[in-house]
């Protein structure tokens, strides 16, 4: 559901009467979509993103649950341990017309205000902010979705100039005037770390976690549809899904992919329906396609959700469940000990003789350097050479200290938790970050089908699984226990994962990572043979997976990519830019990577240009 509340009457408008209702709340006007209702109990009317549950209460009783968790997320932030859900919300109060915003501890489901002047605006669409209330563009903003490594926005900065968007755990209260009252986080990740915690008990607990957490967001909803690839996070989920439930699996891909073969095996094994859709056409959509998810999510970046979202001919908005948002259990975000690098030299030291891992402490003096690497890190794709590709007005340095304060709203947020390794500091940088920007878009895409939900990044899943001592997480030690005394993990993880194949996920690392080197080695010298001949006919993998480089050979890819950008609004040389690295990736000069920063340059400008549009329609 797209919805705006301002406390103005707008003199523009995108709307049309027949897919917009109007409504008066206090001194507030709502907006929103035929396709949603807010929810309107006692005094209150709540617009939810995502899901909201307290645990005390009767899963299947909704109007208790609404009517609780309303008075909860007005009166109590943090939330209490019997709150949970994946969530944005905006709450009016009907008897004093004062307004709540607040989000979850990731915050993947966006929620922007703007303050200019007196009137103020609210919407979870920043292109509806971006006509209605007539601010400019903020450059800043612009070069960071151009050039910053996700690709997003840091800390609060949107692409509108005095716009912004809510952090994740934030709460902000405002009178009926617009004016803040109260603002509040919630710092309660990795608070109750035990490192001598015992890890049977940590085991049990997680997953009666994660079993109660689909009991309640999936309440009485009928039938369950799931995004399962050959991996472990979405597995994990298939398994603890009631099993009262009729499951419908769903992945991208063609048939015959390795990938694809592992999720059908795992959808078998729980009695699930399976479908798998494969058009690589897709990754380049038409104009028009490109144009539609655009407006309706603001998310388009990976495209091979397309391949699933326009096969399914449904338009009841069913529940679709994401479960590799979540990689906390495993440890794959704690990034020092995950790399290939890292793996390979100390595989011996970890899975032959179980060492632990020497986490470094947060100290002043570590915290500092830590900080230090962030930002150079985030601030040197933003330089002279790269910039002066937008024609800019801002300097370079002027954009790269926006950046650094940016990125110091988040630094001060994880501060705040005061943890007791840098490790896990750079961990919960990368869910604020990557998480909640980059992955936290497959979320809002299919959410134009369906009611897109990750209970994986829900308060209560995610706050047990940062308690989780590291050591129990990485080397996917933790998941591997589950997976072995599990019941209902058990005949799953019995089945190959898509990375390390033919081999039980089950079995020991010293047959499975040998496994694994010997594909990546393999597939490493099918990729230099064909970049060497330039001819995309060639293996591309030991075991078909999905092709990047039939996606590059798509006959429409230049025709499409013109399209895209026949109104420019990032400049000549950055578009010229994208153009060549995607046909040089066609012809093989350079690697075929998959094509989300052309996607995310061709969206960006798509939102830019219906901003425009809608503003230049109302002028007229």
């Amino acid at each position: 559901m797209r919805f705006l509340i301002t406390n103005t009457r707008p003199s523009t408008s995108p709307f049309t009467a027949d897919v917009v209702k109007e409504a008066k709340i206090g001194t507030w006007s709502l907006f929103s979509t035929e396709e949603g209702n807010p929810d309107e109990i006692n005094e209150f009317v709540v617009i939810i993103e995502g899901y909201v549950r307290d645990l005390k209460l009767e899963h299947d009783n909704l109007t208790e649950q609404k009517s609780g968790v309303f008075k909860e997320l007005w009166n109590s932030w943090p939330l209490a341990p019997n709150i949970t859900g994946s969530f944005s919300a905006a709450i009016i109060n009907k008897d004093s017309s004062e307004l709540v915003l607040c989000n979850d501890l990731i915050g993947v489901y966006p929620l922007y205000y703007l303050k200019s002047g007196k009137d103020f605006y609210v919407s979870n669409s920043l292109i509806w902010l971006g006509i209605i209330s007539g601010c400019e563009v903020d450059e800043t903003g612009i070069a960071q979705r151009c050039f910053g490594p996700e690709f997003s926005n840091m800390g609060s900065r949107t692409i509108l100039k005095g716009c912004k968007r809510l952090l994740p755990g934030e709460w902000l209260k405002y009178n009926a005037n617009a004016d803040q009252l109260e603002k509040k986080y919630d710092n309660s990740l990795y608070q109750e770390i035990d490192e001598k915690a015992n890890e049977d008990s940590l085991q049990t607990e997680f997953w009666s976690t994660l079993t109660k957490e689909l009991k309640y967001c999936l309440n009485t909803d009928e039938p369950v549809n799931l995004a399962l690839s050959g991996g472990i996070d979405s597995r994990l989920l298939l398994g603890a899904i009631p099993t009262d439930k009729k499951i419908s699996c769903y992945t991208y891909g063609k048939e015959e992919n390795y990938e694809t073969k592992i999720a059908r095996v795992l959808a078998e094994k729980k009695g699930a329906d399976f479908n798998s859709f494969g058009e690589p056409w897709l990754h380049f959509p038409d104009k028009a396609l490109l144009n539609k998810y655009t407006l309706d999510t603001e998310a388009l970046y990976l495209c091979s959700w397309l391949e699933i979202l326009e096969n399914l001919k449904k338009d009841n908005r069913e529940v679709f469940l994401l479960g590799d948002l979540s990689t906390a259990i495993s440890g794959r975000t704690i990034r020092k000990f995950s790399t290939k690098t890292y793996r390979e030299k100390n595989f011996f030291r970890h899975s032959v003789l179980s060492k632990e891992f020497e986490l470094e402490p947060n100290t002043p003096k570590t915290f500092e350097s830590w900080k230090n690497h962030i930002l150079n890190k985030f601030t040197s794709p933003l330089n002279k050479k790269s910039l002066e590709k937008l024609n800019l007005e801002k300097s370079v340095e002027e954009i790269r200290e926006n950046t650094r304060a940016d990125i110091s709203e988040l630094f001060e947020m994880i501060d705040r938790h005061n943890l007791k390794y840098i490790d896990l500091v750079d961990e919960l940088f990368t869910w604020y970050t990557h998480t909640r920007l980059s992955m936290g878009k497959q979320i809002l895409i299919n959410n134009s089908k369906f009611r897109a939900y990750c209970p994986g990044l829900s308060i209560g899943v995610i706050r047990k699984a940062s308690n989780i001592p590291p050591n129990l997480r990485l080397n996917q030690k933790f998941v591997r226990k589950l997976f072995k005394e599990v019941k209902e993990l058990r005949a799953l993880g019995r089945i190959p994962t898509s990375q390390i194949p033919l081999i039980p996920q089950n079995f020991s690392d010293l047959i499975r990572f040998p496994v694994w080197g010997i594909r990546s080695k393999l597939d490493d010298f099918l990729i230099k043979r064909m970049m060497k001949a330039r001819d995309p006919k060639m293996r591309y993998r030991l075991f078909p997976s999905n092709n990047w480089v039939e996606v590059y050979q798509n006959p429409d890819m230049e025709k499409n990519l013109n399209e895209y950008f026949e109104n420019d609004h990032l400049g000549n040389n950055y578009v010229e830019n994208i153009k060549a690295q995607a046909k040089n990736r066609r012809d093989l000069k350079q690697w075929p990577f998959a094509n989300m920063n052309i996607i995310n340059a061709a969206a960006l400008n798509a939102e830019l240009e219906l901003i425009a549009s809608y503003r230049k329609r109302d002028e007229v």
